[in-house]
């Protein structure tokens, strides 16, 4: 697989609209969230440091030059860069052309590959839709709160069950609704970038035991028995259920705010 870089953000962000002008599953709902582009950098332990310093000094640069805003994560895979293109494909343009100048304007980042690029083993990148119909958000939910701790579930979806996936996904919601969960959960399909149609189950917290004490109420609210009965609907039209961690690291992230 070929190497990717951070210099190389522009050069995906041009590409993915060809990508994506081959359908979206998603594309006739009215209400459209908006889309995240992810930059998975497989990193391996030791190279971690390595590679921790070069987002630092990328940082550093983007911070002082005034480079598009980006999040960072990590997880045990290495780390994410995610940034949000926004609702419409106009948004990758914009994006494309922010980046491409601010690479033209600044040499440095060249020189940071360079000099770091080999601790990055390989990078993937996708692109994620948020759904806002299919995501829970508890009544006076603040989303303002600093919540670095991720789980997520990736759903692979079997062909052909797209619609009745969206079904299963209004059950669940209807079921969270009615316990009054704490947490919020958010919805995200794949764009491109996975093999099949992809949901995403999004969920973050303060720290993994705030993580521990929402299952302890989902388990008591929801009830093993819905709990067991929506699980295995969605099993039964799933090939593959992935769940998986991820930190945010916010001391390698950039905004201009």
């Amino acid at each position: 697989m070929k190497k990717s870089t951070l210099f190389t953000i522009a050069v995906v962000l041009f590409v993915a609209p060809l990508i994506l002008s081959t359908g979206y599953a998603q594309e006739a709902e009215a209400e459209q969230g908006n889309m995240v582009w992810i930059l998975s950098q497989n990193v391996s332990p030791n190279n971690m440091g390595v590679y921790e310093t070069w987002l630092k000094e990328f940082k550093a640069l983007a911070d002082e030059t005034g480079a598009p805003d980006y999040g960072v994560s990590s997880n045990d895979q290495g780390i994410s860069i995610f940034l949000n293109i926004g609702k419409t494909m106009a948004g990758y343009d914009a994006l494309n052309k922010k980046f491409g100048e601010w690479f033209a304007n600044n040499p440095g980042v060249g020189e940071l590959e360079k000099k770091y690029g080999h601790s990055l083993n390989f990078s993937e990148s996708s692109v994620w839709r948020h759904n806002p119909s299919q995501s829970y958000v508890p009544e006076g939910y603040d989303n303002s709160d600093s919540r670095t701790y991720t789980r997520v579930t990736n759903v692979w979806i079997n062909t052909g069950q797209m619609e009745k996936a969206s079904e299963i996904i209004g059950e669940f919601v209807a079921a969270w609704t009615k316990a009054g969960i704490k947490a919020s959960t958010n919805t995200y399909w794949n764009v491109f970038g996975e093999e099949q149609d992809c949901v995403a189950f999004v969920t973050s917290y303060e720290s993994f035991d705030a993580w521990v004490a929402d299952r302890a109420e989902v388990e008591e609210k929801v009830g093993n028995e819905k709990l067991n009965e929506l699980r295995g609907k969605l099993g039964a039209i799933s090939r593959r259920i992935e769940e998986s961690e991820s930190f945010g690291r916010p001391d390698l992230a950039h905004s201009n705010q």
